[in-house]
């Protein structure tokens, strides 16, 4: 769902200093863990963009601060696995389904099934998975001594 945001641009041409209102995506099921660590991949493009855009130093410092999730157990990446498993199917056919229409209008059937999914997915993650298996992103405190046996991912 898109939610408004408001914005202090970092560069202003105008020399007006105002803040002005953008839109951002929100999620419709909240989350246990509303500041989850950012994945390798996420926090690079991140971390590029900035460096591109020419942002101030400053904010790339605290960009290049933020710690980067890493799987740290067996334990979680075979949760990871076993959620990939049970979920990338459904997820590949609605997103598959989705992209069938252009105008991003698409039927009420397949609105209810992608709620229900994400909906489903999230609460089977955080009441289920990662009970078991740790939350996927947040290093755990309990680090398995088999953590050398996962391949660490860029």
């Amino acid at each position: 769902m898109e939610i408004d945001v408001s914005v202090k641009p970092l560069l202003d041409s105008t020399n007006e200093k105002s803040i002005i209102m953008c839109k951002s995506l929100g999620t419709r099921v909240p989350r246990e863990n509303p500041h989850p660590q950012p994945s390798a991949r996420y926090i690079s493009l991140i971390r590029n963009g900035a460096a591109e855009h020419k942002f101030p130093p400053e904010y790339r410092q605290y960009l290049e601060s933020l710690p980067i999730y890493t799987i740290s157990s067996f334990k979680t990446e075979v949760g990871r696995i076993l959620f990939l498993l049970i979920w990338l199917p459904l997820v590949v056919f609605i997103f598959g389904m989705t992209s069938q229409y252009k105008d991003g209008k698409f039927p009420r059937w397949l609105k209810r099934l992608q709620r229900w999914t994400f909906t489903t997915m999230w609460r089977m993650h955080d009441s289920f998975f990662a009970r078991i298996f740790g939350r996927g992103d947040v290093v755990s405190e309990e680090k398995s001594s088999l953590k050398d046996a996962v391949v660490e991912r860029s």
